[in-house]
């Protein structure tokens, strides 16, 4: 997701190019559930971020096939050609239980397991093609851990516990 929260707004994807004549766009979606995608009622695009509404979404893969009101035609879809697309904090979906959306971890202080010193804070989520990676930095150090259920043991209002599997953190010294 690059650096996924970005003020009052959290990335969910990108605008590839458009669909057909009449203003649809297709769009990668950088969510982990593309299909929430048909539950958005308005999206911002780009730095300015610009409010569509959101008149429907087609899912296939991580692929989104969107139509925004206000985006009519072809060269209207080609002038959001690479654009962000965003959500507004507020319009994200509830989670279930016990789940978390990645924004909520920035600026979190790291713990690797009972250790007492931090690793570092949770600074930014970066796309990988597995999974997205946590970006903590701290210390003059920077690890990129794996954003995966497995490896988060407890979140608390100010940290994260991560138990991360013997040798992970190592593949991130070298620099």
């Amino acid at each position: 997701m690059g650096d996924a929260r970005d003020g009052d707004f959290v990335l969910v994807g990108r605008v590839l190019k458009p669909v057909g004549l009449r203003g649809e766009l297709k769009a990668l979606a950088h969510t982990e559930r593309p299909e929430s995608f048909s539950g958005f009622r308005r999206v911002f695009l780009g730095d300015a971020r610009r409010e569509y509404a959101l008149r429907h979404a087609r899912i296939n893969g991580d692929a989104v096939t969107l139509a925004l009101a206000s985006c009519e035609d072809r060269n209207a879809a080609e002038a959001l050609r690479g654009q962000d697309i965003w959500l507004a904090v507020g319009d994200l979906p509830k989670v279930e239980p016990g789940e978390r959306y990645l924004h909520e971890l920035m600026g979190k202080t790291a713990y690797q397991g009972d250790a007492p010193e931090p690793l570092g804070r949770i600074e930014a989520v970066m796309d990988s093609p597995a999974h997205p990676l946590l970006v903590i930095r701290g210390d003059g150090r920077e690890w990129l851990v794996p954003a995966v259920r497995a490896f988060i043991a407890e979140v608390g209002a100010e940290s994260v516990r991560f138990e991360l599997p013997p040798g992970l953190l190592d593949i991130n010294v070298g620099e």
